[in-house]
């Protein structure tokens, strides 16, 4: 299958494509931008390490950002059958972003949260799009950072098989 991997980093860009080269793989698509609610640029702050960077206003870069819905909609990219997400606080802007599809595909989606505000939001969200969660990390849902969401009739399909 196909990835896309959003990377918002310019180093991280260049580590990831460096990464994907030497283990000579080729079905990641990286897309060079932040995922959003928003189409353009958004003021980003590089954190102490490049892993913990986040979209803030004053922020010291200026990075493209993306949502998951024009994307789709414009053909760039195909419906996803399963997102990762991990946007350090940035998670409710980026389901946002791509609620159409996520009402409109289904897609099963795998979200780590960083803060108890953005991850009540993000539930709320995503039952609103007919999913429903389950912690992935042992905790209750309220203070999973891990979360697995699925399309409400996932389960009561699997069980019931295929159709004659």
């Amino acid at each position: 299958g196909k990835v896309v991997a959003f990377e918002p980093v310019p180093s991280n860009v260049a580590y990831l494509r460096r990464h994907l080269a030497l283990n000579a793989v080729d079905n990641v698509e990286v897309v060079e931008a932040a995922v959003s609610d928003l189409e353009g640029e958004v003021a980003f702050q590089e954190g102490a390490s490049n892993s913990v960077g986040r979209i803030a206003e004053g922020g010291n870069l200026t990075i493209p950002s993306v949502t998951i819905d024009a994307l789709i909609e414009s053909g760039r990219l195909p419906p996803p059958t399963v997102i990762k997400m991990d946007v350090e606080g940035a998670e409710y802007r980026a389901l946002m972003g791509a609620k159409r599809s996520l009402i409109q595909h289904r897609p099963i989606l795998f979200l780590a949260t960083h803060n108890p505000e953005v991850h009540a939001r993000c539930c709320e969200l995503m039952r609103s799009c007919g999913y429903e969660m389950q912690p992935i990390d042992g905790r209750p849902l309220a203070s999973s950072q891990e979360i697995l969401e699925t399309p409400a009739r996932l389960d009561e399909l699997a069980r019931q098989g295929p159709e004659p």
